[in-house]
């Protein structure tokens, strides 16, 4: 699925480019007249396939949610960082509910998959994308916030589910 996504992100027009002395973990960029590209820190994103899959699947998320104002790269007022901020939320929404369908969750759930590592496993992205994914449908299903916060996971084999 890891070659579907590469394969999806050229379809679109965009190129990925792999790097090795990148201090962020990955960036999307685009520009009037240049093709938009992914820049893929290799280090860090190539650990797992399921990390790839997110990281990879976030940075398109910009390509669809892209508003046309950049992110300021050091940030001058509040603004700069809030701005940066839901931009960032959208890709990752995006990513979340491209990786993890809403009728696809509901599946997992209903095969008796609960967990937030099993249904990790079961739809190959990380743990961290996986909560955000359910905090999103449970925000839909149930109109209103869990009472767990997705940025705040246990490690694996912990005891209790979300």
């Amino acid at each position: 699925m890891a070659l579907d996504l590469i394969k999806y992100a050229y379809d679109l027009g965009i190129s990925i480019e792999y790097l090795e002395n990148m201090k962020r973990e990955a960036f999307y960029y685009c520009d009037i007249g240049v093709p938009p590209v992914i820049c893929l820190n290799k280090k860090k994103v190539l650990r797992t396939k399921a990390h790839f899959r997110s990281v990879l699947s976030h940075e398109i998320g910009h390509y669809f949610t892209f508003t046309g104002q950049r992110i300021c790269a050091g940030y001058f007022t509040y603004w700069d960082k809030l701005h940066e901020d839901i931009v960032e939320y959208r890709a990752a929404k995006w990513a979340a509910e491209f990786l993890v369908p809403d009728e696809q969750l509901k599946k997992a759930f209903d095969d008796g998959v609960t967990g937030v590592w099993e249904q990790a496993d079961r739809f190959e992205v990380d743990d961290e994308l996986m909560a955000f994914r359910r905090e999103l449908y449970h925000r839909k299903v149930m109109g209103r916030r869990t009472n767990k916060d997705f940025t705040k996971i246990a490690p694996r084999g912990a005891f209790g589910v979300y």
